[in-house]
């Protein structure tokens, strides 16, 4: 299915900082003071073996549920420490500060245990992280290293046969243990851009950071956010993508928000996920863009991703040109990253 991404710019202010809470039992609290308060990590828990599977090279791959409570309309990254890169992933917290998602996780049988770290993305609040060590299945590990001694130890022809006797004995024991695989992860798909001069800013950091994924993109210089959603239902007619990415309304007048809201909700219908930014301009005729900001924060679900660019510019300033609309280079390599960790969270299917 084509993946649709909407990116939005504009000027916000951040939500108001969430009221701090004693963790739940079982939860890892954050460190670190923060302005927009704690992160807790509820699942997994501690003490929880987590399924996950071996492949051939004696690899252990897990896809485990992440769910937890931090500040409302904020987007945090969970990150693992894979031993070859980083594993990480993005999630928005609703308007209760409940968040949740699924991380995959790769690792050796020489790793199992693993340490997950929660953060915010906005910059300002980068040093408040919620921490847990969890442990892969011993199962899995026992898999693992038999069948890297597998891959050491044999020829060509008696890997192929001995592998053969492996995986039925292992398709035994799971059937036995009734020990569920975990699933697989949902490969790169079709993404949708269209928008302004920020699409357009956007555009080259953007394709190196979602390779594999089949990106279109529509940008137009000055484009008004009507004209951007024409193009948007007229794209996403000839083939509805996965995710898409609108950069819309810093064009518009700031009072008509309620545009703004139709939009978003108009959009969700033509991809399987969409992707907004908040805005970040000057006033216009006196009136800033709060009300457009806050109208995205209340549409945000799970398959509506609003990312904070207002927060990432008033963190790093100098992500901004002095015309106040548009990004410099490094601020549009750090928009970019933001939009591609958003387009990875999305929901598919």
């Amino acid at each position: 299915m084509p993946v649709l991404l909407l990116a939005l710019a504009g000027c916000a202010k951040e939500p108001p900082a969430a009221t701090p809470r004693p963790p739940a039992t079982g939860a890892t609290a954050s460190t670190g003071a923060s302005p927009l308060g704690p992160i807790e990590l509820l699942r997994p828990s501690g003490d929880a073996e987590i399924p996950a599977r071996a492949d051939a090279r004696g690899g252990l791959r897990a896809t485990m549920p992440i769910a937890g409570r931090a500040a409302p309309y904020q987007t945090l990254r969970v990150v693992g420490n894979c031993p070859a890169r980083p594993c990480s992933a993005v999630m928005l917290a609703d308007p209760q500060g409940s968040f949740r998602g699924v991380l995959t996780v790769t690792t050796t049988f020489r790793s199992p245990r693993l340490r997950l770290v929660a953060r915010y993305v906005n910059p300002a609040a980068a040093s408040t992280a919620a921490r847990r060590v969890v442990r892969l299945e011993a199962s899995a590990v026992r898999e693992a290293t038999r069948r890297a001694a597998l891959r050491r130890a044999v020829s060509r022809r008696a890997r192929t046969r001995a592998r053969a006797a492996l995986q039925a004995e292992i398709a035994a024991a799971r059937k036995a243990a009734d020990v569920p695989a975990a699933p697989a992860v949902a490969p790169p798909g079709d993404l949708l851009v269209v928008g302004d001069s920020l699409a357009v800013g956007t555009q080259a950091p953007l394709a190196g950071l979602l390779t594999g994924w089949t990106i279109r993109t529509d940008a137009r210089i000055g484009r008004p956010l009507a004209e951007g959603m024409e193009r948007l239902r007229e794209l996403a007619g000839r083939r509805r993508p996965d995710v898409a990415v609108v950069s819309l309304f810093t064009n518009d007048d700031p009072t008509a928000s309620g545009r703004l809201t139709t939009a978003v909700r108009g959009a969700s219908a033509l991809a399987g996920c969409t992707v907004w930014l908040t805005i970040v301009r000057p006033p216009l005729h006196g009136v800033p863009y709060d009300a457009a900001n806050a109208a995205l924060a209340r549409v945000a679900s799970a398959r509506i991703r609003i990312v904070d660019w207002a927060g990432a510019v008033a963190a790093r300033p100098a992500y901004l040109a002095p015309d106040g609309v548009h990004g410099t280079p490094a601020g549009y390599a750090a928009r970019a990253q933001l939009v591609a960790d958003a387009v990875r969270s999305c929901p598919r299917g």
